[in-house]
């Protein structure tokens, strides 16, 4: 047994400080960071506008082809590998092509740019582990809810499937047809697995951006999978009140500032989407207020 004394304790103390900056130190990675106006997801084909990631992908030739891509809230971005092929020769210009990967979390700046794009350092964003047969069996039920409701979506014609990435609010001009990816048709179907449902669903149903940042972060595919469900349940029934303390419908209707849209048919036509609920008050008289 150690001695107690102020040596040993500082020996300790030195010891876990060396294997905690080691492990740090091999779980940090570095990439070229791109803040971008929409929340990416994991595992999707995407055609971005080259004009905002220009910098990053010059540098992303030192990365293996791999940049960071940070959406406009919270300090969680998606790992995005270009895809560099020398069969793309009918790749429109101005549009690069890519494929999400992992999840990283920002962790800091790292010391100057190269080339004028921001380098920074990422840790992994991993799910939770299913720490019980009862839990995993929720998540699976949870998953093919949320096929059931996907399906009736559909078929009712309640909600569309477009990509977080042609949001008609991004204002970045007009795009190719996302169908010229090579990857399009097999993104086109969701995924089986339950955690990939959850952010397949997420970054395709009209949710707004704080929610899809919301469902980005969580490390939890069950609450992730109950989110979206309930998103669709909202859609599909149009009846607010029973989701008014989490969730809302939001109306949001074209600009009048000339601006136009990107997404597929270049609609400009108003859409639906669910939004968080606000902040709910307890009122205690008629003259009361919230603030006090």
């Amino acid at each position: 047994r150690r001695s107690a004394g102020p040596a040993a304790a500082e020996e300790d103390r030195g010891l876990s400080r060396s294997e905690l900056g080691l492990a740090v130190c091999m779980a940090t990675l570095r990439l070229p960071l791109v803040r971008y106006p929409s929340v990416l997801f994991p595992g999707s084909a995407v055609t971005l506008s080259s004009s905002p990631l220009a910098a990053a992908i010059s540098a992303a030739l030192r990365y293996d082809s791999r940049i960071a891509v940070l959406g406009p809230v919270g300090r969680i971005a998606v790992e995005l590998r270009l895809v560099c092929d020398q069969h793309l020769s009918d790749k429109p210009s101005g549009v690069v092509h890519g494929l999400t990967g992992d999840r990283r979390r920002l962790h800091s700046l790292a010391e100057g740019g190269e080339g004028g794009a921001s380098i920074s350092n990422f840790e992994p964003v991993d799910d939770d582990p299913m720490l019980s047969p009862a839990r995993e069996e929720r998540v699976h039920d949870e998953a093919q809810r949320a096929r059931d409701l996907l399906e009736r979506g559909v078929e009712q014609r309640a909600f569309s499937l477009e990509p977080s990435h042609l949001d008609d609010e991004l204002g970045l001009g007009p795009l190719c047809d996302p169908r010229c990816h090579p990857l399009w048709q097999s993104d086109e179907s969701p995924p089986a697995e339950a955690a990939a449902l959850s952010f397949w669903l997420a970054g395709r149903l009209p949710l707004a951006t704080s929610l899809r940042a919301s469902c980005l972060a969580s490390t939890c595919p069950l609450k992730r999978l109950c989110e979206v469900n309930d998103a669709m349940r909202l859609l599909l029934c149009n009846d607010p009140a029973r989701f008014r303390h989490r969730l809302r419908l939001q109306v949001e209707t074209p600009a009048s500032d000339g601006c136009h849209g990107i997404g597929i048919g270049g609609s400009a036509t108003p859409r639906t989407i669910v939004a968080e609920a606000p902040p709910s008050y307890a009122w205690v008289a008629d003259n009361s207020f919230p603030h006090g």
